[in-house]
């Protein structure tokens, strides 16, 4: 398709970190693959030099620009001078740290170019892990109503960045995280030949799915499945991180080496989610989870942590799903064993209805072309 042949496309270029599987990342990727190329013109730029797995996925026709860049602060000059070069119409970012420099910097930018920033976590949330946690809330309550758009995935977000941060709520809009049912199933059905049975036999089979760092609490998860009996259920856990060897170490001190299993990273965990009879999240905190809606279009039923950020919202009233009175192990074994002691543990067929990427991808477009309107 000669893209260049098409008229009045407008020009949108896309900002995130890097190409690797973390969630934005794959949310613009998935969003890339659906967007209208007779309306938009899209570039893609990232701030790394890393190709990521994520790359492989990247439709023919996107323009990629690579800045080399490892820290946010060093690709901003870059950064500006690409705006002043190209002058696009809309720029999309994908990176809450970038996302605040983009309103700091907005005055020596062209005046022409529109602002859409996507936020992925709670932000009065996110900043409590930085040091200077007064300086960061000053910061975004000076600078982020500059934007002209922060697009968030639950209602909670909107309602923190309208009410601590001073955004007007007319700049700010909900949308979901996109779903690419088929895609993920296709993916399911190819990496269910890698998923290999438990070396016990147990009613159940949960898994956890996610990166092994401190936000997403696996210790809590781990303490809580102490607390199943035996024979109840076994545990995967799926993914790497910092936290793998004091967690190793945490399984043998709870004597669970013979109930859990540490899978490690996999470019593609569908399948082990999809055998699972349950996916298990334990966080703190979440925007909104690409693993849950994942996990739902794959039939999976979802036992959580009330997250901070939008899990609430996403398994509210989703049947063959639980979510734990409160973010403690204790509150979380009860939601376990709560789940196993349900009659009907199927999930609604129409789950994620409301996240089906064409669905999503049309929000985002209605939105760019209205704000350049």
């Amino acid at each position: 398709l000669d893209m260049t042949a098409v008229p009045n496309r407008k020009r949108l270029y896309i900002f995130i970190p890097n190409l690797n599987l973390g969630g934005a990342e794959r949310v613009v990727v998935t969003l890339l693959r659906h967007i209208d190329r007779s309306k938009f013109d899209c570039c893609l730029v990232v701030l790394s030099d890393d190709k990521g797995a994520l790359v492989v996925d990247l439709p023919s026709d996107i323009r990629v620009i690579f800045l080399n860049r490892k820290r946010v602060l060093s690709a901003v000059p870059a950064l500006i001078r690409l705006l002043w070069q190209f002058r696009p119409e809309l720029v999309f970012s994908n990176l809450s740290h970038l996302n605040l420099i983009l309103a700091m910097v907005r005055f020596v930018l062209p005046k022409t170019v529109k602002f859409i920033v996507r936020e992925s976590s709670v932000v009065s949330v996110n900043i409590r892990q930085y040091k200077a946690q007064f300086l960061w809330r000053f910061l975004y309550k000076a600078f982020y109503h500059r934007l002209d758009y922060i697009i968030c995935q639950s209602a909670v977000m909107q309602h923190d960045i309208v009410e601590n941060f001073r955004v007007p709520v007319k700049q700010t809009v909900i949308i979901h995280n996109p779903v690419d049912i088929d895609a993920i199933k296709a993916l399911a059905k190819e990496g269910m030949a890698n998923v290999t049975p438990p070396p016990v036999v147990s009613r159940f089979r949960f898994v956890f799915v996610g990166g092994l760092r401190p936000e997403k609490r696996v210790e809590r998860l781990l303490h809580a499945f102490a607390l199943i009996p035996a024979g109840e259920a076994y545990l995967d856990i799926v993914g790497d991180g910092a936290e793998r060897q004091m967690l190793n170490h945490l399984c043998k001190e709870l004597a669970l080496t013979d109930r859990v299993r540490f899978i490690g990273f996999q470019s593609n965990p569908y399948g082990w989610m999809k055998t699972a009879d349950a996916l298990l999240l334990t966080s703190d905190y979440e925007g909104a989870p690409n693993v849950v809606l994942e996990a739902l279009a794959l039939g999976t039923p979802v036992i959580s942590t009330p997250a901070i950020g939008g899990v609430r919202e996403m398994l509210a009233g989703q049947p063959g799903c639980i979510v734990a009175e409160a973010s403690t192990f204790e509150s979380f074994a009860k939601a376990m064993i709560d789940w196993l002691n349900l009659e009907n543990k199927a999930t609604s067929k129409r789950a994620v209805s409301n996240y089906v990427v064409a669905r999503i991808a049309r929000h985002y477009e209605d939105h760019f072309l209205g704000l350049i309107s």
